[in-house]
């Protein structure tokens, strides 16, 4: 992990995502970094999440991190 003040480091810089299998339906999730690549494997449930948080943020409507955990 990046030093604690070095948010540039934790940018995403490019994402994909893969289908890997059929049934279930499983992908992987890939964030480019600018220091790595994480990659996570996904089902259709968090991929349908991540659709509908991803929507959420882009109207403006998602909620802080700090507003979730309190």
């Amino acid at each position: 992990m990046p030093a604690e003040d070095d948010l540039e480091a934790l940018l995403a810089l490019d994402v994909g995502v893969m289908s890997i299998h059929d049934s279930p339906l499983l992908g992987t999730l890939t964030l480019v970094t600018r220091d790595w690549h994480y990659d996570f494997l996904i089902n259709e449930q968090i991929a349908n999440e991540l659709i509908q948080e991803a929507r959420a943020l882009l109207r403006g409507d998602s909620p802080s991190l700090v507003e979730r955990n309190e």
